[in-house]
Order: C-alpha cells, then sequence, then structure tokens
C-alpha cells in the first residue's frame, strides 16, 4: 500500500473511531482542546494561537465552540482584563479521556496499524 494509501487510511479510521464514540468536534478544535489539556498553561487565545500556528479568528471560533459545549472555560485574566485564561472543565477532560480511548482503540485495529506499517 502506497504511504498516501496508508495515510488516508489510517485518518479515515481515526475518524470513524472519533465519530463512533460520539465525539464530533473538528480536527481543529481537538488540537486546541488537547493543547489546553496537555500543555502547561496560562492558556490565552494569542498563546493557543501561536502554539497551534493559527489565526486569531480560527482560535476564537475554536473556543467559542469548545465553550458553548461546556469543554473549556474562560475567565478574565486578574492582572489585565482584556484578556482571557483559557481552562478545561471538567467535561473537557472527559472527552479528552474519550478520545484517546477512540485512537486507542482506531490504533489497534488490524487493518488500520497494518496500513500505516505498510
Amino acid at each position: 500500500m502506497k504511504t498516501s494509501d496508508a495515510t488516508s487510511a489510517f485518518l479515515t479510521g481515526i475518524e470513524a473511531a472519533i465519530h463512533a464514540a460520539g465525539l464530533e468536534l473538528s480536527c481543529r478544535q481537538i488540537g486546541v482542546l488537547l493543547t489546553v489539556a496537555r500543555r502547561p498553561g496560562p492558556h490565552t487565545p494569542g498563546s493557543l494561537a501561536k502554539a497551534l500556528r493559527l489565526s486569531a479568528p480560527a482560535i476564537s471560533r475554536a473556543l467559542d465552540r469548545l465553550s458553548a459545549l461546556d469543554l473549556i472555560e474562560r475567565r478574565t485574566a486578574p492582572t489585565d482584563r482584556r484578556t482571557s485564561l483559557i481552562h478545561l472543565r471538567l467535561s473537557g477532560a472527559r472527552y479528552v479521556r474519550a478520545l484517546d480511548a477512540a485512537l486507542t482503540q482506531a490504533w489497534a485495529e488490524p487493518a488500520l496499524s497494518t496500513s500505516v506499517a505498510a
């Protein structure tokens, strides 16, 4: 199997696993959520944009969606009221655990792991 075919099969398998687990977020939203969950903070929209190489409007839309789903919380910075600090909510931590489980299961699928190894 060619590398592009293997990559496509891998991404399709991952996407299917994510959706099967009921985790309906875009890749960008997942990237933002994982960054907040796994990198030491404090996180601001600007620091997330820089870390993920995304524009301010793209980060803002992702944070709006994650906030609407109650996965993250925006709090005003105590030292500068113009700045928001982004915090993972308990439901966001649960989502990250479910995502980890879905990805682990997808990676364990014989067809998927074989296609990536080829």
